[in-house]
């Protein structure tokens, strides 16, 4: 009597692999460098509206101002306006930059492992899935804790700036491309680890690896 074939999951070509492992170690290094969290402060000087300083945080810890267009009847006060929040970007800047998070400095290192394991599985399979598991899970984590709570990502205790009112910690573009680039890491890691492991062939039942 034949023995009774036993289909088994495709394989993925290595091309395919190296590819979507390159996109995953793309999104963590490039999200970064992108905004993580983005707040809204109260600035105001003597005989001025207090208007909203929109400040974004990217994941290395660099700190950027933004203002609403100057809104002035003269362009005499416009320009002044606009002088006076320069000089202002300068003082929030040097203010928030100690207390910004670099948690980015981990995820970017984990795209790096990440795209060392892609490069590691045209040589073992095994090997390199596990790397880009390891890096996908570590980076996974951090990017959700960051998610679950932007607002550590700006530890503005003792610094002198008020919120503008009603405003929260909001996650920015850079966040989410790197969980995306985490967990598409994570997957991808598992599928070459899973097929790293030998089966065997439908009719003789000898090992073959994959």
């Amino acid at each position: 009597m034949s023995a009774t074939s036993r289909s088994s999951p495709a394989r993925p070509r290595p091309a395919v692999i190296l590819l979507v492992a390159m996109l995953a170690a793309a999104g963590l290094i490039g999200g970064a460098w992108g905004t993580w969290t983005q707040q809204d402060y109260r600035v105001s000087a003597a005989g001025t509206t207090p208007v909203a300083a929109h400040v974004d945080v990217t994941g290395l810890g660099e700190v950027a101002v933004h203002w609403p267009r100057p809104d002035s009847n003269t362009p005499e006060g416009a320009a002044i306006l606009e002088l006076w929040t320069d000089a202002a970007s300068v003082t929030i800047e040097r203010e928030l930059s100690p207390a910004a998070s670099d948690t980015g400095l981990w995820t970017l290192a984990f795209g790096v492992v990440v795209a060392a394991g892609a490069v590691a599985t045209v040589f073992s399979r095994r090997y390199g899935g596990l790397a880009m598991i390891a890096a996908g899970l570590m980076s996974t984590v951090t990017a959700a804790v960051a998610v679950a709570d932007p607002g550590r990502m700006l530890d503005d205790t003792g610094s002198g700036l008020d919120l503008f009112p009603d405003s929260t910690a909001s996650v920015g573009a850079g966040l989410w491309l790197t969980l995306a680039g985490a967990v598409l890491a994570l997957v991808v890691g598992a599928v070459t680890l899973l097929t790293s492991f030998p089966v065997r062939t439908a009719s003789t039942g000898t090992p073959h690896r994959r």
